[in-house]
């Protein structure tokens, strides 16, 4: 392997002794004219996992646990201290997220295994305790938009100082959230877009920690059928006209945004339509039979695709006679 774009090439890079998923990788490395060279060697794990025992650092790199120097207690005598194990295993379930996954065990600087040795001739033990698993929430709640197409999940925070991440989970099964969206630990709110209206989603919430990113078991899951009650605008420029026939009237008003029909009202008294027609999706219409001699409030309102009815937009006219 080498580097033609610069002065410095890499000679060789080679892999010894492969064994348990683990090799060494060294490189040999000089500088073109000189005669001098530099050697390096790095541990490379064939590791496939989503989430790993100790966990990944927050810059990506990832080590197994080391026996280490200072790492145990005598129980009589002197304590070994030989970097003579390492431990690591994968908690991956294989499902979205961590709530299901193998626990964690405690084992990170700040709360080491309990080890124990009495010499350096007798075996060292090491004892790891299981991760506690934290409190997500004491309460959630999903509630539906209105759209049809979004609901709002809100939930308590946990005073928790060690907290980092809500993790907030959806589907359309139970048990099964084939969706998820990681928040900040100052969250205690999300709203899920994109849902579909009509169909039962169903939601769970959990909370992530620092220590090895434990995650807790998912808090109560809630249902709910998202729906379209929100009504389009009403429209406006709402005009009414005589036409050239006696007993006619033309009714024009704006489109509007998400409207697929328009009603219309009309009667002699003011709030008092005894009459209605769904005219489809069009913007005037010419109604006819009216009474000359009378004056006739008039009203249009929107109709959206799930049925949702705009306020209506009222005008008066009359009495009814034939333009000039």
């Amino acid at each position: 392997m080498s580097n033609d774009g610069g002065p410095d090439s890499i000679q060789t890079v080679t892999s010894q002794n492969v064994q348990d998923d683990r090799t060494v990788i060294s490189a040999t490395a000089s500088v073109v004219g000189q005669s001098r060279s530099r050697t390096g060697q790095s541990n490379v794990y064939v590791f496939l996992c989503e989430n790993p025992w100790p966990a990944r650092n927050s810059d990506g790199s990832w080590a197994p646990w080391r026996d280490q120097a200072g790492n145990c207690i005598a129980g009589s005598g002197d304590c070994t201290n030989s970097y003579n194990y390492e431990l690591y295993y994968c908690r991956d379930s294989g499902r979205a997220g961590t709530f299901d996954d193998l626990p964690p065990l405690l084992g990170t600087t700040s709360t080491p295994p309990v080890i124990r040795g009495r010499s350096s001739t007798t075996l060292k033990e090491a004892y790891f305790f299981r991760e506690n698993v934290p409190t997500a929430t004491t309460s959630l709640t999903i509630v539906d938009d209105g759209t049809g197409n979004s609901v709002t999940a809100n939930w308590i925070a946990v005073p928790e100082v060690s907290l980092t991440n809500y993790r907030v989970y959806w589907g359309t099964a139970s048990g099964n959230y084939s969706n998820n969206r990681e928040l900040p630990n100052t969250a205690n709110t999300f709203q899920v877009t994109g849902l579909q209206p009509g169909t039962r989603y169903y939601f769970r919430l959990t909370a992530i920690y620092s220590d090895n990113r434990v995650e807790t078991d998912l808090y109560n899951e809630i249902s709910i059928v998202p729906r379209d009650t929100t009504p389009p605008d009403f429209p406006t420029n709402f005009t009414a006209a005589t036409t050239t026939i006696s007993g006619e009237i033309r009714l024009s008003w704006d489109a509007v945004n998400g409207a697929v029909s328009y009603n219309i009202y009309y009667g002699t008294t003011l709030g008092v339509y005894g009459t209605s027609r769904n005219v489809g999706n069009i913007t005037s219409v010419i109604l006819s039979g009216l009474r000359s001699d009378n004056s006739y409030y008039f009203s249009v309102s929107a109709v959206d695709a799930a049925g949702n009815e705009s306020s209506p937009s009222a005008i008066s006219a009359g009495p009814i006679s034939p333009s000039p």
